[in-house]
């Protein structure tokens, strides 16, 4: 299965300690299966932060 996440940086090793607390379903690394998604994501977050979208793949 192949989960998405979107983000400004590529992140190989996840760190919960780096997400941003006060989340919708609280402080976590947020994964998605629907691709668009995640990349809608990504450039939400590059917008507002900067830097370029990046489209994270994990495969389980």
């Amino acid at each position: 299965m192949l989960l998405y996440h979107g983000s400004n940086t590529d992140i190989k090793d996840i760190n919960l300690a780096m997400c941003r607390p006060y989340k919708d379903f609280g402080q976590g690394f947020y994964l998605t299966v629907l691709k668009e998604q995640a990349q809608k994501m990504a450039t939400r977050v590059a917008g507002i932060y900067g830097g370029v979208p990046v489209l994270n793949i994990y495969e389980t």
